[in-house]
């Protein structure tokens, strides 16, 4: 066994506790930290890690102490070669070690020669992967996957959690909202099992807009989520940010996917089946959509049945920004008249994501869902101003409790919150089955105080 690789090992696992704390372990405690940061130099002999111990606290690197009789005793290197001593110092009870200031310059040497290393990545991936182990499943009768998260900046390991260790979190929430809310990361790098999630339920805010934010510099991931409408869609808005993302090694990809098993099962065969069978139960509808135009109308809330109407008398309630489209039928071909959602996003200058309404609002149509009649033009409401010249974002938001519509009652209420920030462009997603039809992208012009901003259509893709 390579001593200095050892004792860097070591060095590495006491560095867990900052600043001027002391980290409580016993010889197996500490053999089970060393493991996530390198298997090898954790699985050498324990007389072995003893010496290395040993030989750091003579150089200056580390301290030793231990509680006995009411006091703390410093390790005496002159009894090291008494077994009796060694015995009661390091396996009767725990004790305790600290990095010195020059032991931690000695880490920061080894780390400051390039990129983080192999080593580096792969332990610190493998410490998620436990992490994920301990995952916590929501009591809500689905399956859900099993996520670890890492943070770690200049290979000194900041923080870990998994999901659900707060209840109904997710772990890079955990780690980065709980654990390092204080903390400066920018230059981190985040080492998850999972692909971070770009859909949250407002107000909670999709992990990916969280790693943006925190200004995080790599981001590795053990798997992509197995779910293939939105699968690849947060390492793509990473890359977006410029954030570097990359891979899990994939002897360590192997492991999280056998560990996600039953999670990944419910969105098709299990895993070595060809994507072009696993999809194939759930095609999308035919259809022919067509975007018609963008425009500003006048509009009013119907009396009673929750819905909003273009009004033919002007100025009518309020103003409200659309984008239309229709479903053209095709002389000689079946079309169907598919039943669409749809989903809006916001976007600043540099295509970040401002916020979102996962249920776009329909002119007069109820619900989270419209049906496309051949023919017949649909127009989804992107903004509406309100009466103090400030831009809204509506949603269709789905009662919390059942008894509201067991008699009857509306599923649905339509909800709006103001905009904060400057809308640049606006992405306009069609989902049929949850498979996305048709996508849409609008520039968002300039606009005068107190009016709606004019939407031009930059682009369109049909699948």
């Amino acid at each position: 066994m390579n001593t200095q690789k050892l004792e860097l090992c070591i060095l590495n696992a006491a560095a867990v506790v900052e600043g001027d704390q002391w980290l409580p372990c016993s010889i197996g405690e500490l053999q089970n930290r060393m493991r996530a940061i390198d298997t090898e130099a954790a699985n050498a002999h324990w007389a072995h890690i003893i010496d290395a111990i040993i030989c750091l606290a003579k150089e200056g690197y580390l301290l030793l102490r231990k509680w006995k009789d009411g006091v703390w005793l410093s390790f005496n290197p002159e009894k090291q070669h008494e077994e009796t001593y060694l015995g009661g110092f390091f396996y009767q009870d725990s004790f305790q070690l600290k990095l010195t200031h020059q032991g931690r310059g000695r880490l920061a040497e080894s780390s400051s020669t390039a990129e983080p290393s192999e080593t580096q990545d792969h332990r610190f991936a493998r410490l998620a992967i436990q992490e994920a182990r301990k995952s916590i499943p929501e009591d809500d009768g689905r399956t859900h996957p099993l996520v670890g998260a890492v943070v770690a900046k200049d290979g000194k390991l900041l923080a870990t959690a998994h999901r659900g260790e707060v209840m109904g979190n997710h772990a890079e929430y955990i780690a980065l909202e709980k654990r390092l809310s204080d903390s400066s990361l920018a230059g981190a790098t985040i080492y998850t099992t999972l692909e971070p999630c770009t859909r949250r339920n407002p107000p909670k805010i999709p992990c990916a807009e969280r790693i943006i934010d925190r200004k995080i510099r790599r981001v590795l991931i053990g798997m992509l989520d197995p779910d293939p409408n939105i699968r690849g869609l947060g390492q793509r808005r990473l890359r977006e940010a410029n954030i570097i993302t990359e891979l899990f090694s994939h002897e360590l990809m192997a492991e999280v996917e056998e560990l996600n098993r039953e999670f990944s099962r419910q969105f098709g065969s299990p895993r070595g089946t060809p994507p072009s069978v696993r999809n194939a139960v759930a095609p999308p509808p035919k259809h022919n959509i067509r975007f018609l135009q963008a425009k500003t109308v006048h509009a009013r809330s119907g009396l009673g049945d929750g819905l909003i109407y273009e009004s033919a008398q002007a100025p009518g309630d309020f103003q409200v920004s659309v984008v239309c489209f229709r479903n053209e039928p095709i002389v000689g071909q079946k079309v169907q008249q598919p039943t669409l959602k749809s989903h809006i996003t916001y976007k600043d200058n540099k295509g970040n994501e401002i916020t979102d309404a996962p249920r776009g609002v329909w002119l007069e149509e109820y619900g989270d869902a419209t049906v496309f009649e051949w023919g017949r033009k649909k127009c989804l409401i992107i903004f509406l101003l309100s009466k103090q010249g400030t831009l809204r974002r509506l949603w269709n938001e789905k009662y919390a409790t059942e008894h509201l519509w067991m008699a009857g009652g509306p599923v649905f209420r339509i909800s709006d919150d103001g905009i904060t920030g400057k809308v640049a462009s606006v992405e306009v997603r069609l989902l049929a089955q949850d498979i996305c039809v048709l996508s849409a992208e609008f520039d968002v012009k300039e606009r005068l105080a107190s009016t709606l901003p004019e939407l031009s259509l930059r682009s369109v893709s049909l699948a």
